[in-house]
């Protein structure tokens, strides 16, 4: 378990790098119904683009984990009574690990798009470190086996929605060391740049493709 105060920038990227964890959000010194269970992808808890330096561990407390238990041991032993779940993530669900239904997305695949549309808007608003995500870093982040996630990711090449140098067999997996990148069609599910160009979105990218 780590606990994030006043440092936006460490806890962004724990998140981003952690889409499958947890998130226990609470003031600085806790009390009963101060604390509340969150997932890592929680839109209540997400840092906005615009949001000032500070915002996000400045207000408040941000213990995070991959095991949910963890924190909830935590927030008994420190308040004396067991943290509330949010109702807009189900923090208190097990979820499964793909969709069963016929979308043309599966849960897996949306959660691969969301993570590399996550790392392009990082890198936008931080010139740096260089964008370099790659499968075995995007494998690594979701506890599967390149095998098991390149169905997705070719899934999502061939939608349109990634780009990846160097295209590698439709049946073969993914190699961990190729860079996987955005498209303007997958910029373009984001609120954020809905409204922009096709030709300012591609700007945008050309900016992470060129580091």
């Amino acid at each position: 378990m780590i606990i994030f105060l006043n440092d936006d920038r460490a806890y962004r990227s724990w998140a981003t790098h952690h889409r499958v964890g947890f998130v226990l959000e609470g003031k600085r010194k806790p009390k009963v119904g101060h604390l509340a269970l969150h997932r890592a992808t929680c839109p209540e808890i997400k840092i906005r683009k615009t949001a000032p330096t500070g915002h996000a561990t400045a207000a408040a407390l941000k213990a995070v984990s991959l095991d949910r238990e963890e924190l909830m041991a935590w927030a008994a032993e420190e308040t004396g009574s067991a943290a509330t779940y949010c109702a807009a993530c189900r923090s208190d669900e097990e979820l499964p690990t793909a969709d069963t239904d016929h979308s043309p997305l599966t849960r897996l695949t949306r959660d691969i798009l969301d993570y590399v549309l996550e790392a392009a808007l990082i890198h936008m608003d931080h010139e740096r470190p260089p964008y370099h995500l790659t499968a075995g870093e995007i494998a690594a982040c979701f506890g599967k086996t390149l095998g098991q996630i390149s169905p997705a990711l070719h899934h999502l090449i061939e939608g349109g929605y990634l780009t990846m140098p160097g295209r590698s067999h439709a049946a073969a997996a993914i190699p961990p060391k190729r860079i996987l990148l955005p498209t303007v069609l997958a910029m373009r599910t984001l609120d954020a740049f809905q409204n922009e160009s096709l030709a300012e979105i591609q700007s945008e990218l050309d900016k992470i493709q060129a580091e």
